[in-house]
């Protein structure tokens, strides 16, 4: 499905890719185009940028992402190591040299109006 972006006028275009599994998850992938014409920014030909960014709907968050640029070359993210695993128990237990104290004195703090 390929639709022109709104915001981004009549030379900018989104195409849905689909889904796919990366890093042992479900993600869905969009691909936007937006060309700038001859002349537009002082160009004397036509800039195209593509850009692909696939995310995982479940999580929330961006996995991959890829983005072709006349300009500034070809950037890329991808998301890494991913754990879908409980984390270690150990993380969530408080040391057993740590104590609690009482502050020995207080603190007063005030505030005043310059004139």
């Amino acid at each position: 499905m390929v639709h022109s972006i709104m915001s981004g006028g009549p030379d900018a275009k989104e195409e849905t890719l689909g889904t796919q599994t990366m890093e042992g998850i479900k993600v869905e992938g969009k691909r936007s185009t937006h060309t700038l014409a001859a002349g537009a920014i002082g160009n004397d030909r036509a800039l195209t940028t593509v850009s692909e960014r696939w995310t995982s709907p479940e999580l929330q968050v961006l996995v991959r992402m890829t983005t072709k640029d006349p300009q500034m070359g070809e950037t890329s993210y991808r998301l890494t190591n991913l754990s879908r695993s409980e984390p270690a128990a150990s993380l969530f237990q408080v040391p057993a040299d740590y104590t609690v104290r009482e502050a020995q004195e207080r603190i007063r703090i005030e505030t005043r109006e310059l004139k």
